[in-house]
């Protein structure tokens, strides 16, 4: 059989795939007839796939669901060869869980695994699959969004829909009552909890299993003892987004949330910072929470001695082991602990004998091993003692070299810089805080302590923030301050906070930044080393164009490409292309594109003339994205079409 030539398409059709009506009517025939005997469709398998794949479609039973979705024969045929090709179905995304839903009715899986973002859960046929599904499920979810809304069709299947494992985050009562209804003694469940929830008041005790994610609790929610966990000795607890000299609502934390007899399985602590320096500080925090819990009554399930270890390469992650028996080690940390709590109270009940008694308690404060971070602690629970700031600020000091870098994680530490500022500065003041800190309340708690370090502050500044949450608030302290940004890292939403970036900046900094609505940066232009752009796609209402500054060449990073259409991520590089239309790159993130809308998107940026300079041809790649097996598609253009 002579091979077959192939077909030479014109360069400006290279990335288009032509169907051809007549084939694709044929090919739906061939698919019917064979249908009719489930071993006939098996065994023309091989050729129907190859066909399929000429005309341009996928090769799995579910697209074969979907793309004759209103013949029953065909749709019963395709789930029973799926049912015994893998009896284990796996949904990553709406298409899969739109054929899922089809096919159910005829046949039942052993277990359903759909892994998928909460968002594009939303607007598919999630409920009927719930609906039509009797057994086994694991679902597996971003665990930083919350999940309660999708989660309401569990407490519908009256129990014919059984969790195996969930992962996800729950930050309602509703969403956790919807969870349990589905939970059985063989489920295990990893929850995230973006507040304090009756774990311990639901069927949560039934579980195999539990591991709860959370963060530091206020102090007001920590008295309250309906957030306590479930008394099991499967209870994994790991505490999120922790800084250094957090160790105080850390251990209360813990205490608040420890199940009836204090017994945990394991206790995890996740500081945000991974350098080294701020390792070796982090070893004294994680002390004095060892120390607390010891003394409350705490217990894990490990017997190993009364310690804290890192869990292998990575120095954010401290595992604890609590047991009946304190290190020698740790009793000088004991020592410590109860002689800073007599120093509170002297300066409490009487003030001018510690002023007084002040270079004695000092020397056995320091005789005892107080580190910066006790006197730091000192410092706020004593306002006003400027001897006791000036010890502070020079241990603080000392502790930070040799970067010296003083941090700004937590509100605990913009009143700590706050209070030591006057008394020393170090080379370079970094901010790097969680989402939560920027707005409402906790915003405005530490507006002011952040407002007076701004004015103050002369050197090297750090801005590392969530692209979450915009930090025009915090910008706008910064204008007209002495402060020298290097580095920028988050999210604006007013044209205000670009003109700041603009006056503060240094020549040298790298400014990545996140846009929350349309804004020209054109201010920016020549004033930074590094820029880089994100964004979501516009939508139908954004109109005009916002071209962002062609010196240096900017890194445009589209967001959350999730089933939108090519032509309005075409439409939102050229709004914001430079006036010589030349990007560093061009990135989507996560991203859902399929091949063709990838290929057409790639032919009408070449064609308006958009360029990358990262690249050396015109095509697009994909690379695998972590959590959940996100993909993230880059862009590459050039002169050249293959």
């Amino acid at each position: 059989m002579t091979p077959r030539k192939p077909i030479k398409r014109p360069p400006q059709m290279y990335c288009l795939l032509l169907f051809t009506p007549s084939f694709l009517e044929v090919l739906q025939c061939v698919v019917q007839d064979s249908a009719i005997s489930l071993k006939l469709f098996e065994e023309r398998w091989p050729e129907l796939k190859e066909a399929l794949q000429e005309a341009g479609a996928t090769y799995t039973w579910r697209d074969l669901v979907l793309r004759w979705s209103d013949d029953l024969n065909v749709v019963k045929r395709v789930a029973e060869a799926a049912k015994s090709s893998d009896s284990e179905w796996l949904c990553r995304n709406g298409r899969d869980l739109d054929a899922v839903a089809l096919m159910l009715p005829h046949e039942q899986p052993d277990l359903l695994r759909v892994w998928m973002h909460p968002r594009d859960l939303r607007n598919t046929r999630w409920a009927e699959v719930i609906q039509h599904r009797q057994g086994r499920l694991e679902l597996q979810m971003e665990i930083k969004e919350s999940c309660d809304d999708v989660l309401a069709p569990l407490r519908n299947s009256n129990g014919r829909c059984t969790l195996d494992r969930f992962s996800g985050t729950i930050s309602t009562a509703s969403g956790l009552a919807d969870l349990a209804s589905a939970v059985t003694s063989s489920t295990e469940l990893y929850i995230r909890m973006t507040t304090p929830l009756p774990l311990g008041t639901h069927r949560m005790k039934e579980c195999r299993k539990i591991t709860v994610h959370t963060t530091v609790l206020d102090a007001d929610t920590g008295s309250e003892g309906s957030v306590k966990l479930p008394a099991r000795s499967s209870v994994r607890l790991v505490l999120e987004e922790l800084a250094f000299g957090s160790w105080e609502v850390v251990s209360n934390t813990m205490l608040a949330l420890a199940p009836p007899g204090g017994r945990y399985k394991e206790l995890e602590l996740e500081y945000r910072s991974t350098d080294n320096e701020y390792f070796k500080k982090r070893q004294k925090d994680v002390d004095r929470v060892l120390v607390v819990l010891q003394g409350r009554g705490v217990r894990t399930e490990d017997q190993r001695p009364t310690r804290w270890s890192w869990n292998g390469n990575l120095w954010a992650i401290c595992n604890l082991s609590i047991t009946d028996d304190l290190p020698k080690h740790l009793l000088g940390v004991r020592d410590l602990l109860a002689l800073r709590d007599d120093f509170i109270k002297l300066s409490v009940n009487r003030p001018e004998q510690l002023r007084a008694e002040w270079p004695a308690l000092r020397d056995g404060l320091q005789a005892a091993g107080a580190c910066c971070l006790d006197w730091q602690d000192l410092m706020l629970r004593c306002a006003g003692f400027e001897d006791l700031a000036r010890v502070a600020a020079a241990a603080t000091l000392a502790e930070a070299k040799p970067e010296d870098v003083w941090y700004i994680r937590t509100r605990r530490d913009a009143a700590v810089v706050k209070l030591m500022l006057p008394h020393g500065q170090p080379s370079r003041l970094e901010v790097n805080m969680p989402p939560y800190q920027l707005k409402g309340a906790h915003w405005e708690q530490m507006a002011g302590d952040w407002e007076q370090v701004a004015g103050r502050w002369e050197g090297e500044l750090w801005l590392d923030l969530p692209h979450c949450t915009p930090c025009d608030d915090l910008l706008a302290t910064l204008q007209g301050k002495r402060s020298q940004l290097r580095h920028f890292n988050g999210a604006i939403a007013a044209a205000d906070s670009v003109a700041t970036l603009s006056s503060v900046a240094v020549p040298a900094s790298s400014l990545n930044v996140h846009l929350l609505t349309p804004l020209s940066l054109s201010a920016l232009q020549g004033r930074c080393r590094c820029l880089n752009v994100s964004m979501h796609t516009l939508g139908a209402a954004d109109k005009g164009v916002w071209p962002l500054p062609a010196q240096p060449s900017p890194h445009l990073r589209v967001k959350d490409v999730f089933r939108v259409p090519w032509i309005d991520l075409v439409k939102t590089v050229l709004a914001y292309a430079p006036h010589n239309n030349r990007y560093l790159g061009i990135t989507l993130e996560p991203s859902t594109l399929g091949c063709r809308d990838l290929n057409w998107t790639v032919a009408a940026l070449q064609q308006h003339g958009i360029r990358t300079l990262n690249s050396d041809r015109t095509d697009w790649s994909e690379h695998e994205m972590e959590p959940l097996y996100d993909i993230r598609h880059i862009l590459h253009l050039k002169d050249d079409i293959p």
